[in-house]
């Protein structure tokens, strides 16, 4: 069976908005980023990214990470509040046409993801029950 495409979704405004990016440097922030696409690349075929403008400019011209494509449609969340940072995840998912696995910029995968995972109808990283954040 086909391996399923890998999708990361970067909203640079939600990013600014808390400092270094929630990481306690803004360097680790970028290394986890390299470090997730470089390994999600060693067992995906197709790995996507969907950021605006800057975040293209940060991770395909600056870093140079190795993504199949790169659509830069969060470009129309310009001035959405970035409080609400899930609206870029919502927007990559939105963009799909096909089955594929989110992955977040600091997850990082030593192999496949399990045939379950793969295969399954839908699936999710976790329940947020009384997320400090939640609205």
């Amino acid at each position: 069976m086909k391996k399923p495409k890998i999708v990361q979704s970067y909203w640079t405004e939600a990013y600014r908005s808390s400092p270094n990016r929630g990481w306690a440097f803004r360097e680790t922030h970028y290394m986890s980023w390299a470090l997730s696409c470089l390994q999600l690349k060693q067992f995906y075929d197709e790995v996507e990214l969907v950021t605006d403008s800057e975040g293209a400019e940060l991770l395909i011209n600056k870093l140079h990470l190795p993504y199949t494509s790169c659509k830069t449609t969060l470009d129309k969340l310009s001035g959405k509040n970035p409080a609400l940072w899930t609206l870029g995840k919502i927007a990559a998912y939105e963009e799909q046409e096909k089955p594929f696995i989110h992955v977040d910029g600091d997850i990082y995968i030593w192999k496949p993801f399990p045939n379950r995972i793969e295969n399954a109808g839908i699936l999710a990283q976790n329940v947020e029950k009384n997320y400090p954040y939640g609205i």
